[in-house]
């Protein structure tokens, strides 16, 4: 595994890390201001980690910075794990979203979407809310958007496995 260690970014009209290739941990940044926080993208870009991340908030997960679109946007991309990050502040489509159509992203049919962004894992992540857990920052459109991915799991029956989410929309 390649790791990928970031301090904190901010402000650019493009993604603040965009992962194209495999086996990739992007852990303990902070990623504001950008057009997206974290992109994985492409059929190759498979077992990446996006860990320990705040997207779309200050370093502390107070205040809201948020990226112009997603704040996660993982695109035509298989079996990568997004876990333990605040994604929140975000001012696009989606605070996660997960699709496999090449061209678009959204609406729900995953009839129509094709299913290359399949087996994806979406846990423990804070989205919408602070890092404490104590007030809303919202994402404007929804807390995770899912499209074309069969087989993402979101949350789990282990302790630290749900997803705490709030806001989706309310911003």
């Amino acid at each position: 595994m390649e790791y990928l260690y970031r301090i904190e970014h901010r402000g650019s009209p493009h993604h603040a890390i965009k992962v194209d290739a495999t086996w990739h941990l992007v852990e303990g940044s902070i990623f504001d201001r950008y057009t997206t926080g974290a992109r994985i993208d492409g059929a190759p870009s498979t077992g990446n980690i996006v860990q320990g991340n705040y997207i779309g908030t200050n370093a502390s997960g107070s205040a809201d910075l948020g990226n112009s679109l997603s704040g996660v946007y993982i695109r035509r991309a298989p079996g990568n794990l997004v876990i333990g990050n605040v994604v929140s502040g975000n001012d696009g489509f989606a605070g996660i979203a997960i699709c496999g159509n090449a061209g678009f992203c959204g609406g729900g049919d995953a009839g129509t979407q094709g299913n290359n962004a399949s087996g994806n894992v979406v846990r423990g992540n804070l989205i919408g809310t602070d890092a404490a857990e104590s007030a809303v920052l919202g994402n404007s459109g929804f807390g995770v958007s899912i499209d074309g991915a069969p087989n993402t799991v979101v949350g789990g029956p282990a302790s630290g496995e749900a997803n705490g989410a709030a806001a989706a929309g309310k911003k």
